[in-house]
């Protein structure tokens, strides 16, 4: 997997030490996870032992987890992945610290991370987001993306449908 760079991010590989960064500033904020599969982290070591994991995980080719580090003040501020592979198309998810919604970050990201997936031979990418996130939805539209289907959520206690959305490489 390798580090990606845009104009106001870097993308790379988690690092033990970004815990902190990353429990600050969006694994314990629960406007973050509202729509998320996982729920809030109740303490720093939750953030430590899941960012473990990933670094654990980094061995397999098809593991991808980047950090997103804002390169203005050097801070990890949200992180994108790829959740599975089901025929042969990953699925992202992504999340990003409420104080940069809004700033055209996650688009940046997801633009990086669809040319890297596309480079390396994927022909389409998959994101599913709860329908009650608004926010979510017209990132992945404006991305270029179009609906599939409608699908059961894996969000705990929310609407039990996600919509899918697909992009295919043109």
């Amino acid at each position: 997997m390798n580090s990606l760079k845009t104009s106001r991010l870097i993308l790379r590989k988690f690092a033990l030490s970004d815990a902190e960064d990353a429990y600050s500033n969006y694994c314990s904020d629960p406007r973050v996870t509202e729509f998320l599969s996982w729920d809030i982290h109740k303490n720093i070591l939750e953030t430590k032992r899941i960012i473990s994991s990933w670094i654990d995980s980094y061995k397999e080719d098809t593991f991808f987890q980047w950090a997103i580090e804002f390169k203005e003040n050097h801070q990890i501020i949200g992180s994108i992945g790829v959740g599975s592979i089901e025929d042969n198309i990953p699925e992202i998810g992504y999340s990003l610290g409420y104080f940069y919604w809004g700033k055209g970050i996650m688009s940046e990201a997801l633009h990086a991370v669809e040319e890297y997936l596309f480079s390396l031979g994927y022909k389409a990418i998959r994101i599913s987001t709860n329908k009650d996130n608004i926010r979510s939805n017209k990132l992945i539209i404006k991305n270029g993306y179009t609906f599939e289907k409608e699908a059961p959520a894996l969000v705990k206690g929310h609407n039990p449908l996600d919509n899918v959305y697909i992009k295919r490489n043109s």
